[in-house]
């Protein structure tokens, strides 16, 4: 049995929040998406919602009954990472999603 007692973070979490985004941009269901893996609906929502890791094996179905690249699925380099240079604090770099500003148009300075 899953439980949540270890939720998914780092890069599993953000790849689970391009699935998200992507089914946004598919006009597609979290239903919908699970009926076409073949999964039932809280097998797909543990995972994007962080509860239980997206493995490589999932995320390659994922992305295969999506019609996309699993590379479309990964953060690009810098999105969501910290990121410091030699005397300067990190920070984080990060990327809007509905914003003015488009993934390809964030720079970190």
């Amino acid at each position: 049995m899953e439980t949540d007692a270890h939720p998914a973070t780092g890069l599993s979490a953000i790849v689970a929040k391009e699935i998200r985004i992507m089914l946004v941009r598919l006009d597609l269901k979290q239903s919908e998406l699970a009926a076409r893996l073949g999964v039932n609906e809280m097998w797909l929502s543990r995972r994007l919602r962080g509860a239980q890791p997206i493995d490589l094996n999932d995320l390659q179905r994922i992305a295969e009954t999506l019609g996309v690249e699993v590379t479309d699925l990964l953060p690009r380099p810098n999105e969501g990472r910290t990121v410091a240079t030699a005397g300067e604090p990190a920070r984080t770099a990060a990327y809007a999603t509905g914003g003015a500003a488009s993934r390809n148009e964030i720079n970190v300075r």
